[in-house]
């Protein structure tokens, strides 16, 4: 099982240089969501506010939505990840009528492309506890990468669910100066299939340990 150490340095020195890398988290947190993708250059010409040539409004939606709640996160990097703040990462990447509902657990049946898995409808009791119970996990890239698994698995939100969790994950890794969780453009379609056998097999530790290896990156040079 591939793990990054937890860098001994000044979180605050941690955490600016996570600040520095809020440009290539959200072209790959993008460039996944998106059905075509985006490049680089596209994502860096929206987040300096202006509109590439053939750009649709979407991307342009996605793109600011995910600059806005990654500035949240480091708002709130401080304080414990709780469900108040889970849900206002979906609300956040919802903005401008991309997510039904944004920020409210998911109150209908859903069925998942690619598998016969259907989640079960959540809950609040059920989440908050379960986030609760992954404070007490001592393993810190476990913490995050459970706790990502754990909200895309249960598709807690109408839509947005892989945005939402790796945020939520991130603000534990960035936290506690682990990582950044981030999934390269050429391991998307990987991904995707890593996924879906995710969905039907409940394998936390094989898919793990693949987003160990592909997808936590360090921030600081050792």
């Amino acid at each position: 099982m591939i793990n990054l150490p937890v860098v001994n340095v000044d979180p605050v020195v941690f955490q600016f240089q996570a600040k520095r890398l809020i440009s290539d988290s959200v072209w790959k947190a993008a460039n996944l969501e998106l059905p075509n993708g985006i490049t680089w250059p596209d994502t860096n010409e929206i987040l300096e506010g202006r509109v590439p040539p053939g750009a649709g409004v979407n991307e342009v939606l996605v793109v600011n939505n995910l600059k806005r709640a990654w500035q949240f996160l480091f708002d709130q990097i401080e304080y414990p990840l709780d469900f108040a703040t889970v849900s206002q990462y979906n609300r956040l990447i919802g903005e401008g009528s991309l997510i039904r509902d944004a920020g409210k657990l998911r109150a209908f049946g859903v069925k998942i492309s690619g598998t016969d898995y259907v989640p079960p409808i959540p809950n609040l009791e059920g989440v908050s506890s379960l986030l609760n119970r992954l404070t007490k996990t001592s393993d810190l890239v476990e913490r995050g990468l459970k706790t990502f698994t754990e909200i895309v698995r249960g598709q807690w939100f109408n839509d947005g669910n892989k945005r939402t969790a790796q945020l939520a994950a991130n603000h534990i890794l960035i936290q506690n100066n682990v990582g950044i969780l981030a999934v390269p453009p050429d391991q998307k379609l990987e991904f995707s299939i890593r996924l879906v056998e995710y969905y039907e097999k409940n394998n936390f530790e094989e898919f793990a340990d693949y987003l160990r290896q592909y997808c936590l990156e360090g921030v600081i040079d050792l």
